[in-house]
């Protein structure tokens, strides 16, 4: 997906739900991060309701590309399973930070 989308992302939830950011309902929603092993970590993970027309851009505009990663979770798996995390965590892609604007972040509560 292209990175400039997910500032008009951003832009809708919050335009859908401004009031109910505050409250803790709607559109946006923190949730734990978890290990391979299923165990909370110390961070969270921001997830963001998308009315229709975004959805619709979405799907149609910013989608540039679509890949299986069936045999990558598939071969995670074994490896938590068996023991074998810190492979398993060499497999997962880097995770980066996604640089938030302050209006917006004061708006998430961040």
């Amino acid at each position: 997906m292209y990175q400039a989308c997910n500032h008009q992302i951003a832009d809708a939830a919050l335009a859908a739900g401004k009031s109910s950011i505050r409250a803790g309902s709607g559109p946006v929603k923190w949730d734990t991060e978890r290990s391979p092993k299923g165990a909370p970590l110390d961070h969270y993970s921001i997830q963001v309701g998308l009315s229709r027309h975004v959805i619709r851009a979405y799907v149609d505009d910013w989608i540039v590309a679509i890949e299986d990663i069936t045999p990558t979770v598939a071969r995670l798996y074994k490896l938590v399973h068996t023991g074998r995390v810190k492979e398993a965590n060499r497999l997962m892609p880097a995770e980066r930070v996604y640089p938030v604007p302050s209006e917006v972040g004061h708006k998430l509560l961040i």
